[in-house]
């Protein structure tokens, strides 16, 4: 079993396209149409994307794993939300971001669990120096928004966060934007975050 975490998917949301410029990523697909011609009901942009994001999902994921969506998850109704919640493969798990207080309530029955703030304890191990086998439980601060200063910062716990759609400027901080729009639009293990963690060290911002 793997956890995954992932945030501002923006399913159906046809803004975001051009925002984040997710239309540079669709076109390589050759499935959309002019965004121009939205008339009220979807338009290929925006269907083309959330196939993509459901697809790039359940290529990652698997059924038995955990999924942290850090905010932002969809800009629809009900119906709408829930067709891509069947989709989605993986074990659900909701920080609430600042778009999802209308809608959480009427599909919060596809999340195991639905917060504005989680300090997750995630079971890891690595090999020592000697050969042996070390296991530790990893702190992780999560939160929609980035935090600037976070619970068990200055002994490694990370903070992972989406909102910014990688606009935030790196640092050497253990904060990472687990956003769609930052990781090619796929989910990112908490193996991939802790290799990429590991080229970090802990400073004052």
């Amino acid at each position: 079993m793997t956890t995954w975490f992932t945030s501002d998917t923006h399913y159906y949301h046809r803004n975001i396209i051009a925002y984040c410029n997710r239309q540079i990523l669709l076109d390589e697909y050759g499935e959309v149409g002019p965004i121009s011609k939205f008339s009220g009901t979807l338009d290929d942009a925006v269907k083309s994307m959330n196939k993509l994001l459901v697809q790039r999902h359940n290529e990652k994921v698997k059924p038995d794993d955990d999924v942290w969506h850090l905010g932002d998850f969809a800009f629809c109704g009900k119906d709408r939300a829930i067709e891509i919640l069947e989709q989605l493969n993986g074990r659900k798990h909701l920080v609430l971001g600042n778009h999802d207080y209308s809608l959480i309530k009427k599909i919060a029955v596809f999340f195991d669990e639905i917060v504005d703030y989680k300090m997750l304890k995630v079971h890891m191990h690595y090999q020592a120096d000697d050969g042996e086998i070390v296991q530790y439980h990893q702190p992780i601060v999560m939160c929609h928004f980035p935090i600037l200063s976070w619970d068990l910062m200055r002994h490694g716990s990370w903070h992972l966060h989406g909102h910014c759609h990688g606009t935030l400027k790196a640092t050497n901080a253990l904060r990472l934007d687990v956003g769609v729009d930052t990781h090619n639009y796929y989910p990112i293990s908490v193996e991939d975050i802790q290799n990429l963690i590991a080229l970090r060290t802990v400073v004052p911002e």
